[in-house]
């Protein structure tokens, strides 16, 4: 079994050690990347149909102000084509205008709410613009959408543990431990909260111990434990 938690465990200094070490919540969380383009128009309106086929040839071309200009005018012919409105997000992220993506993207997943896909991408947009308190709605939504999406619940984890919001995170983090048995960051994930967080230096050290074993290769475990036993014997713990 797990390590348990406590829900009102008081909140761990700036960057503490042990999450350095471990690489959790110390790197910049991976922001959007543009996604290829769509080229199923989804629309019953013919000249929709056709502006989206033309701005999609634009944008092939390196046209961008062209497609973005067609893009526009099948959104004009049919508001509800939801592909235009994405690709048109991934229109303005290839021209460096994230603002205006993540606008298109907020429709994408009003049209379209059941897009796991739409979600997640509308959640690295806000984590690109260090936007992550409102990056966690969607990225909930995508979660949810998609259980077994393992990298989507790790990204999760992480912006919950930069809004100091750890018992969520750990649970997060204690599934994955659970489900990727040969990965060590769940677990250095969940010691580096047992042991800043939580204030538990021997639940973190069951932890330490699960992630070596999890993956002997990956040093940080053993290296992290180390330093804690190091640690509590000159303390006299």
């Amino acid at each position: 079994t797990a390590p348990g938690v406590d829900d009102d465990a008081p909140a761990p200094r700036a960057a503490p050690a042990l999450r350095r070490a471990a690489g959790v919540g110390a790197t910049p969380l991976p922001g959007a990347t543009p996604a290829p383009l769509s080229a199923k128009p989804a629309s019953k309106n013919p000249a929709a149909a056709a502006a989206f086929a033309a701005a999609n040839q634009a944008l092939q071309k390196g046209d961008t102000n062209s497609g973005i200009a067609g893009l526009r005018k099948a959104i004009k012919l049919d508001p509800r084509m939801a592909v235009a409105h994405m690709n048109l997000a991934i229109a303005y992220l290839q021209t460096k205008k994230p603002e205006k993506a993540v606008a298109e993207m907020r429709v994408v997943t009003h049209l379209a709410p059941d897009d796991a896909a739409a979600q997640f991408q509308l959640g690295q947009l806000l984590l690109d613009l260090q936007r992550p308190a409102e990056a966690l709605l969607p990225l909930r939504a995508a979660v949810k959408m998609e259980p077994d999406e393992q990298g989507a619940q790790a990204l999760l984890a992480r912006v919950l543990m930069e809004q100091k919001q750890y018992p969520a995170a750990y649970a997060i983090w204690v599934k994955l431990a659970g489900v990727a048995k040969h990965d060590a960051e769940p677990c250095l994930a969940a010691a580096a909260l047992s042991n800043d967080a939580f204030k538990k230096p021997a639940q973190a050290q069951q932890w330490l111990r699960r992630a070596i074993a999890a993956n002997p290769r990956d040093p940080r475990g053993a290296m992290m434990l180390a330093r804690m036993l190091t640690a509590a014997g000159k303390n006299g713990d």
